[in-house]
């Protein structure tokens, strides 16, 4: 039997952290396969040995709807027992989808995946808007299809290396009876703080409140969600849900951007984790600048300013570009 079947989409960056939750939860003798869509060369699955894996499939082509048809024809076919994918917006998609057509369980944004026994498991995600945490026990043949924060996890061990057996899979044009009619996109400045990949967040350094709606409108053009420090709020410059902080809201973005936030132990306890977190601060010594990866100095108010005129005038002219062809 299979222990698990990884889906790797948006970026191999991820791969490792998923191969290593397959790695934790598999038993001596399982085998671990990995489907990666239109992404990377064959020659980068060669490399998954040394992560352990044993078969891999290179899916390209077809639509969501049809990669979905196929995955699920693939979990019938070598029965796993978890199917592992990124808690993100294109491989949560084809995971949701796959569930539906197997009508099996399906476990989104999971930051703990345990094995408690050989058909049990214990997953763990944040519920009520990050101010709670659920735990939920799975048992039986499976499969749990699964799409983890891979921010919360560790990366695979890296051994010695083993054959992995590579089939190559070339989608014809799309045959599901299903079609995406059409994808709403919410505004990303309300984007639910839990859910943001890119969270721009803004303190007292902002200054007022015309500067923290262009912040808000600069997290729009960047596909981000607007964060809030308790200051900002207090001064009524954010609505009480874009709170983060030790009373606020908790969040583990993959980018996390502080905006004239001096980076107080309050605040920095509402951000679980994040792989980069950039802070534009004028003050040399903020403490957010022992934690940021990045480091700004400068004025939070007009360098927003300028990002979003920059972004504005790069627009306009993609805009005359494509009148012009």
């Amino acid at each position: 039997m299979m222990a698990a079947l990884v889906l790797l989409m948006e970026a191999l960056a991820d791969a490792t952290k998923l191969m290593g939750v397959a790695q934790k939860t598999c038993l001596p003798g399982q085998r671990i396969g990995v489907v990666v869509v239109d992404a990377g060369s064959p020659m980068a699955l060669d490399e998954f040995g040394k992560l352990g894996i044993d078969e891999a499939w290179d899916l390209r082509g077809g639509d969501s709807a049809t990669q979905a048809d196929f995955l699920a024809s693939l979990i019938r076919e070598c029965r796993p027992q978890l199917v592992l994918g990124s808690h993100v917006a294109g491989s949560a998609e084809l995971l949701a989808q796959t569930a539906a057509i197997l009508q099996c369980s399906y476990a989104p944004g999971c930051i703990r995946l345990e094995r408690t026994a050989e058909d049990s498991f214990v997953l763990g995600r944040p519920c009520l808007q990050g101010r709670a945490y659920a735990e939920m026990a799975f048992s039986g043949d499976g499969p749990i299809i699964v799409a983890v924060d891979p921010v919360a996890f560790w990366p695979a061990r890296e051994g010695p290396g083993r054959p992995v057996e590579v089939h190559h899979v070339q989608l014809c044009e799309p045959t599901s009876r299903r079609k995406v009619l059409e994808v709403i996109l919410g505004d990303p400045a309300q984007l639910d703080l839990s859910d943001a990949d890119l969270i721009l967040a803004g303190g007292a350094g902002m200054g007022s409140r015309e500067a923290f709606e262009t912040l808000a409108e600069l997290a729009s053009a960047l596909e981000g969600a607007l964060g809030a420090s308790r200051v900002a709020v207090d001064r009524g410059w954010a609505t009480r849900d874009r709170q983060i902080g030790q009373t606020g809201r908790s969040v583990s973005p993959r980018v996390y951007v502080a905006w004239g936030i001096s980076g107080a132990t309050q605040h920095l306890a509402g951000v679980r984790s994040w792989e980069r977190l950039i802070a534009v601060n004028n003050d040399p010594d903020a403490p957010i600048f022992r934690f940021a990866d990045v480091q700004v100095l400068a004025d939070a108010p007009s360098l927003a300013k300028v990002m979003l005129d920059a972004l504005a005038t790069r627009q306009t002219a993609r805009q005359e570009s494509e009148v012009g062809r």
